[in-house]
């Protein structure tokens, strides 16, 4: 596997995936990093998604397979780095820095300053300085219970991934490579709600913003959000927006583009008034 004493840039491309599952093994360190769009990742049996908020920093002779969803394109750092006893998980949330360094990189990659061995050499430094950080930075949560954050994320991910499905919490907790009850331990830590209570509100936002679009029915809509009846339905749809999905319907002019953040607020309401992070959520989601 691939090692040296500084870290060096071997290629980078932006590239687009297709629908249709990939399956790869690097002898190389690779970065996926997101431009437009998302992609599924199974990480040596992991599964999570590299989209606008996370990227992936897949270690040499990690096994990974992916999948896209519609139109996408992401920016793939190939690299070697040096030896290193600090780990992190291959998903990794996309802050600042990282998003600096896209920009620089496809920047010198369109200007031809890949080809250019002192901007090269820089540029591998200073990816490898960042990853080095960032490990640096995670190493005290790391020695603890501290994974709980990246747990409750690659389970948001898997949510909003497919807002529209009715997830249960075993899918979730497979995804999330947890348990079910320490997801749901996890999730309330970062989060506030348990992820069935999450991931409901996500197919709700879902189906107030299909209405929205006033052309599908509330029962359409309450089929396409994985709603066991259009009663059920109704009464969550009440429940979490104060109005009837025939209303929000003949709405939508009125607050159409407003329906996808609406729905953290009344959640973390309820969560804060009558503490329902404590509820049981091994119903479906």
């Amino acid at each position: 596997m691939a090692q040296c004493s500084v870290a060096e840039i071997i290629a980078v491309s932006e590239r687009s995936y297709d629908a249709a599952p990939g399956h790869d093994v690097h002898d190389f360190w690779q970065l996926v990093l997101p431009l437009v769009g998302a992609l599924d990742m199974r990480i040596d049996g992991c599964a999570g998604v590299v989209d606008r908020v996370r990227y992936a920093a897949l270690p040499p002779g990690t096994d990974h397979v992916y999948r896209a969803h519609g139109v996408n394109r992401f920016l793939v750092v190939d690299l070697v780095l040096p030896a290193s006893g600090r780990a992190l998980p291959a998903l990794r949330e996309m802050g600042g820095r990282m998003a600096s360094i896209v920009g620089v990189l496809r920047a010198e990659a369109e200007a031809g300053g890949l080809r250019a061995p002192g901007i090269r050499s820089a540029l591998g430094l200073y990816v490898g300085a960042a990853l080095e950080a960032e490990a640096a930075a995670a190493a005290p949560e790391q020695a603890g219970s501290s994974n709980s954050s990246s747990i409750a994320t690659r389970a948001r991910a898997m949510i909003e991934s497919e807002p529209g499905r009715a997830w249960t919490i075993e899918e979730l907790a497979y995804a999330a490579c947890a348990s079910p009850r320490h997801l749901n331990r996890c999730f309330v830590a970062t989060y506030g709600v348990p992820p069935a209570r999450f991931a409901r509100s996500v197919r709700l936002a879902e189906a107030k913003r299909l209405l929205s679009s006033g052309s599908i029915s509330a029962g359409e809509a309450a089929v396409r959000t994985g709603f066991a009846s259009q009663s059920h339905f109704t009464s969550a749809f009440f429940a979490e927006f104060g109005l009837t999905p025939g209303a929000s319907k003949r709405q939508h002019v009125s607050d159409s583009g407003n329906t996808v953040s609406e729905f953290h607020k009344p959640v973390r309401a309820r969560a804060c008034s009558n503490g329902e992070h404590q509820s049981r959520e091994s119903e479906r989601a």
